[in-house]
């Protein structure tokens, strides 16, 4: 669909590929559509809680997707928020795919559209990727031992009898 800026708060003034133009926050109603309550907020953005519109009124407009959510179709809903220890690159995002792992955690991979989980130790996430924790090598530990952010994280351990000798 073809997307117009709207100029003026008038509802369906401009009509665009059988979609007509509600308010200038870019909302869009189905071509027929009469009532107020009709007009939806484009992909990527949605609505605080709560009706939305008051009666013919323009009271809560719709508003970009913080970080760490997300609005995949029209609605007059809030956005969803991604699942747990993921965020969005930017806000105003509008598929549960722009949800990453946060750093220091990853997510298994046949369960891409899970909720991230720390990375165990041993293993390490830079983040900002649907992928599993690296591993730091055979007899690595990392410092933490959850939620490791970098292989700069990772170190040999003397419990399993590696070290290094400085003498």
């Amino acid at each position: 669909m073809r997307r117009l800026l709207c100029t003026s708060p008038a509802i369906f003034q401009t009509r665009v590929n059988s979609m007509k133009c509600c308010t200038p926050e870019g909302e869009f109603s189905s071509a027929g559509s009469s009532q107020l309550d009709a007009c939806k907020c484009p992909l990527g953005s949605g609505r605080s809680a709560g009706l939305a519109h008051a009666p013919s009124k323009l009271s809560n407009p719709c508003n970009p997707c913080a970080h760490g959510s997300f609005a995949p179709e029209s609605s007059n809903s809030e956005c969803t928020a991604c699942p747990a220890h993921k965020n969005t690159s930017a806000p105003g995002s509008s598929d549960l795919a722009d949800c990453t792992c946060v750093p220091g955690h990853g997510v298994h991979a046949s369960e891409l559209h899970a909720a991230c989980k720390p990375c165990l130790d041993g293993f390490f996430a830079p983040g900002g990727r649907n992928a599993p924790c690296m591993h730091c090598g055979w007899g690595a530990v990392t410092e933490p031992e959850s939620g490791a952010t970098s292989a700069g994280n990772c170190q040999c351990s003397s419990i399993i009898g590696l070290f290094e000798n400085t003498a």
